[in-house]
């Protein structure tokens, strides 16, 4: 019964979501939608950032979840297929839940820290990019376009991928900007009425797949 109202209260804050984003998310108004008094609702969550809290766990589960499946449905030693359905299904879950990519990577809502145990489904884009970059055989020289800056500055990718040379955790952080930055703008219709915007997308996801593997 818990889980099931638990779940009633989330569903009722993600429609929320699509009224006027994250900022808009309100405890009385998710009580007042399911016919519950707000004492009842607090007896779930007692403020509104744990509601925050449960539903990007949810939603950045759900995007880690689409993405290791789709990275594990390619064979192992097809790199570069298992780092384009990486990329793809980014797009896909984006375009398919656009409100839950708006609440992980739209504006932050005002004097809200999302806690550490957001951090692992996060970062799960970065982490099976590595793993592919490590199945697969190391180049001798950076590729063509490589371009690196020193570990110290990049102290997130350096986490993910501390023995990796530096043109490719540049690469690999380069490549997660452009596809998070390419999504949102046409989620958000900053590309105009593009008669093909996967093939665009496609295109920049082979620039960088060949980056990233040479």
């Amino acid at each position: 019964m818990r889980a099931a109202v638990t779940a009633e209260i989330l569903d009722a804050a993600h429609r929320q979501l699509a009224d006027g984003g994250a900022t808009h998310i309100s405890l009385r108004a998710v009580a007042r939608e399911l016919g519950m008094a707000s004492s009842a609702v607090h007896r779930y969550f007692a403020t509104r950032d744990d509601v925050l809290t449960a539903l990007l766990l949810r939603e950045y589960t759900a995007l880690a979840d689409a993405l290791t499946a789709a990275e594990a449905a390619v064979p192992r030693d097809d790199y570069r297929g298992r780092l384009r359905a990486l990329f793809l299904a980014e797009r896909r879950w984006a375009l398919d839940h656009p409100y839950s990519w708006g609440l992980l990577f739209g504006q932050p809502v005002p004097g809200y820290a999302a806690p550490q145990a957001t951090t692992e489904p996060a970062t799960r884009f970065f982490r099976l990019l590595v793993r592919v970059s490590d199945d697969a055989p190391t180049p001798t020289a950076p590729p063509p376009g490589a371009f690196a800056l020193p570990a110290r500055t990049l102290p997130g990718a350096t986490a993910f991928a501390p023995e990796a040379p530096d043109w490719c955790r540049t690469v690999t952080m380069a490549a997660g900007a452009w596809m998070f930055g390419s999504i949102s703008a046409e989620l958000w219709g900053h590309l105009g009425p593009g008669d093909d915007l996967e093939a665009l997308y496609r295109s920049g996801v082979d620039h960088w797949v060949s980056l990233l593997l040479g």
